[in-house]
């Protein structure tokens, strides 16, 4: 049962969570009118890619192991704009631990426990301000932003 609960996690909980991460973001960057979105989920080459008009979804081989999301638009997002667009990704995973734990209320299965423990995981490190060589956190994003001078 152990190893079955490890595999439906990586299989399904990581990657559907990490998705929700992202389409936090895209839904953040609409509402700022971006013109053009890319979610990718995973690392590796790419297994199969959609396009959806100005979405486009990549996923990759390795697809339990990280996701990004970018959104372009002609004029440049304001600072206001990015901290919003980096605050949603977070939002939603904790958004979705808490949908998670009202159905722990009809339902009792580790596997709703886990998606509440990965998604409010997720949303809480992606909080915490991390700059590692050019991959920046959403938490560094929004400090950026909120405290321009003390990140120049």
């Amino acid at each position: 049962m152990g190893v079955l609960i490890i595999m439906l996690f990586l299989i399904v909980i990581v990657p559907v969570s990490n998705a929700l991460h992202e389409a936090g973001h895209m839904a953040a960057a609409a509402a700022v009118h971006s013109d053009r979105f890319n979610m990718i989920i995973g690392s590796g080459r790419p297994l199969w890619q959609l396009d959806f008009g100005r979405l486009t979804i990549t996923v990759h081989r390795m697809f339990f192991i990280g996701a990004s999301a970018e959104q372009t638009r002609e004029s440049p997002f304001t600072p206001l704009e990015k901290t919003w667009i980096s605050l949603c990704g977070p939002l939603l995973n904790v958004f979705a631990s808490l949908i998670g734990l009202m159905a722990l209320n009809w339902i009792s299965l580790p596997l709703i426990e886990w998606f509440i423990l990965y998604n409010m995981w997720l949303g809480i490190m992606n909080l915490i301000p991390l700059k590692i060589k050019q991959r920046q956190s959403d938490g560094y994003i929004i400090a950026a932003n909120l405290f321009k001078k003390q990140f120049q």
